[in-house]
Formats: C-alpha cells, structure tokens, sequence
C-alpha cells in the first residue's frame, strides 16, 4: 500500500515537472511574425502616464449638452514610449463630468492606437488603480485566512496559479498565434493537477 502511494507521488511529480518544462519550452520559443517594434494600423496598447500638465481647462457644447473639456501633457511612464510627451484632449469624445478632471501628478491609464493614416492617437481610460486594488487584495486574503485557516490559504494559492497561468501563459500564447486549443488544454492540465494537489 505505501510503495503504491510512492508510485503515485512519484508519476504525480514527474508529471508536474515535464509540463512545466513543457511550458516553459512553448514560452521561450517567439513565434516568426511577432513584432516587437511598431503599432501597425488599428492596433492599439495600453500605456501609463503620469499628467504633467493642465494645458486648457473649460467646457464644450456637445449634442445641447455642456461638459467639461481638458488639455493635457502627459508623460509616458511604460512601454516602448517610456519618457516621450504627450498632448491628449479629455472630454471631447467621451462624456464626463467635475469629478472626473485630471490634475498635475495624477496617473492615468492611456489608450495608444495606430490610425489608418499612420498616426498615433492618444486617448485617457481612466486612472490607475493599482494602489487601492493592491489594498484589497491584501484585505481579501486576510479575511480569507481569519475566516478559514490553511484550507483557505490552500484556495488562495490555487486561485494564484490559475491567474498566473492565465495571465503569463495562456492569453499571451493565443495572442501570439499558437494553436489555442492545445495552448489551453496544457493550461489547463497545470492548473487543474496544481488544483487538486491542493
């Protein structure tokens, strides 16, 4: 009985570390076609920037509607574009209102997008959040933790390594090409063996 609970144990783990060698081959080899440079037309990234500026602040009539309208400088904190400046309009194409204005400082979430014709347009999502999101995250896995001990600490790991899984191997494997049905069965077969050892 305890040499077959080895075996088990043993096939369990070597299991465990061929697909993660597997993986970890599938990650490092970069597919022919994938540009590292450029946005090609239509193409759009998400970039951080920090507001450097308030350059116009006022309203604009939109559809018999007033709203508040902002210039900005922006300077690019990530990215291929970390450093550069930029000038972006707040308010002309999206509606909004007092409590949405910007300040100097303020970091935001800005969408880069590639036109037709070549140029680069520049538009504000919204803020970066990273900090309060970072809090309740910390919040959750405490009360987690408070409330069920290991057993919820087990499920928080789990919950982790499917993220990670998710995040670092399956949505940027897809994006780059690979055939999307193997990329998540093998996916799959990590987080679910990681999963049910927990």
């Amino acid at each position: 009985m305890l040499r077959s609970n080895r075996i088990w144990w043993l096939g369990g783990v070597l299991f465990a570390v061929v697909t993660f060698l597997l993986l970890a081959a599938i990650v490092q080899q970069r597919s022919p076609d994938e540009s590292v440079g450029d946005l090609a037309p239509g193409e759009s990234e998400m970039l951080r920037a920090r507001v450097l500026e308030v350059l116009e602040q006022g309203t604009i009539e939109q559809e018999n509607l007033s709203q508040p309208f902002q210039r900005l400088a922006l300077r690019i904190i990530s990215g291929a574009l970390s450093g550069q400046e930029v000038e972006v309009e707040y308010g002309s194409l999206v509606l909004t209102n007092r409590s949405r204005l910007f300040r100097a400082g303020d970091q935001v979430m800005v969408e880069r997008m590639r036109s037709l014709d070549g140029e680069d347009l520049y538009f504000i999502v919204g803020y970066v959040r990273s900090g309060p999101l970072l809090w309740l995250t910390l919040i959750f896995i405490a009360a987690t933790m408070l409330l069920s001990g290991w057993q919820g600490m087990r499920s928080i790991i789990g919950m982790g390594v499917s993220l990670a899984v998710i995040v670092g191997f399956i949505v940027p494997q897809i994006l780059a090409g690979r055939d999307p049905i193997l990329i998540a069965i093998l996916g799959s077969v990590v987080m679910m063996g990681i999963s049910l050892y927990l």
